[in-house]
């Protein structure tokens, strides 16, 4: 693959971490451009990338990313300072566009066929990868002291949460210094207030059924 284009960079994934990473490399004067699926899907829409696919446009504080059928289209939206978004799961699109680093942020936690070989720079996200063979490169994605580490020999830590846990009736969410559980019951007003009701002190209880 010809290497031609420096300042250019191929982000696949345009969920909200993967969005991160393309405004540290725009502010870094870096021309990103961001692969993803016919279909993406992320929980926080409105700080991704990958609404694009689905609204023409995506912005996301500084960044504006527009939806392009190809790469030809490309120089027209950096010239505006935009963010190219181009539909190729497969990354068909390398070979022409020639990017000198390619990063993997899909946090799919597996490799979908990322190869070190497909740029100067290779960089992966989270679990499922290895450095050197998968990528030159493997940032660490899981909450505590290793977040953020660069891995250069190895992977990230593997995944710890199944994605079948959520589906489980008796899943236990814990966040940090607090916990949620599945709890029935009901919650009933006592009074309203304002454009639903008088203006008295609205109180509310909890019952068991």
């Amino acid at each position: 693959m010809a290497r031609t284009d420096a300042d250019v960079v191929a982000v696949r994934g345009g969920g909200d971490l993967a969005t991160g990473v393309v405004q540290k490399l725009h502010r870094a004067g870096f021309r990103v451009v961001v692969l993803e699926t016919a279909a993406p899907t992320a929980i926080r829409r409105t700080v991704a990338l990958c609404e694009a696919v689905y609204e023409g446009e995506a912005r996301v504080e500084d960044l504006t990313a527009c939806l392009v059928p190809g790469i030809e289209a490309c120089g027209e939206v950096w010239a505006r300072g935009g963010i190219p978004l181009l539909v190729d799961p497969d990354l068909a699109c390398l070979p022409r566009l020639a990017p000198a680093g390619l990063i993997d942020a899909v946090l799919a936690k597996r490799n979908l066929g990322l190869r070190a070989d497909m740029a100067d720079i290779v960089i992966a996200l989270g679990p499922g990868f290895a450095a050197p063979a998968d990528a030159h490169a493997v940032v660490e994605t899981m909450r505590g002291h290793d977040l953020g580490r660069v891995v250069f020999s190895g992977g990230a830590h593997p995944d710890t949460e199944p994605s079948d846990t959520a589906a489980k009736p008796s899943a236990t969410w814990s966040g940090r210094g607090s916990a949620l559980r599945p709890w029935a019951g009901r919650m009933s007003p006592r009074r309203s207030r304002g454009c639903c009701g008088d203006s008295s002190a609205s109180a509310w209880a909890s019952r068991k059924e």
